[in-house]
């Protein structure tokens, strides 16, 4: 298995998302906070959400799926630091994807 390492591991996750996004697949959620190291979707509302993201606080690498309500709300799973917290429940419908 390929090591993630800090520069990329959301930057993939997004790839992903843009490469079903372009195959015409609807995506129910999106969230790209690159600038502080997150990036997250889901395709479907009761799909979990794939997050990704470097803690910021003790360099923590996550990749995977974690079952999230609204607003959601992202801790490290290693030092507890907050991630990202959703501020607005969004209006429902499918989001496009925003080039950073």
């Amino acid at each position: 298995m390929p090591e993630k390492s800090s520069k990329n591991v959301a930057q993939n996750l997004k790839a992903e998302a843009e490469a079903l996004f372009n195959k015409g697949i609807k995506i129910s959620s999106v969230f790209n906070k690159l600038s502080v190291g997150l990036f997250m979707f889901k395709k479907n509302p009761d799909d979990k959400m794939k997050v990704a993201y470097t803690c910021q606080k003790c360099n923590h690498i996550f990749s995977g799926e974690l079952d999230l309500e609204m607003p959601y709300t992202v801790k490290c799973e290693k030092c507890e630091v907050l991630i990202f917290k959703q501020e607005k429940t969004p209006k429902k419908g499918i989001k496009k994807l925003a080039k950073s």
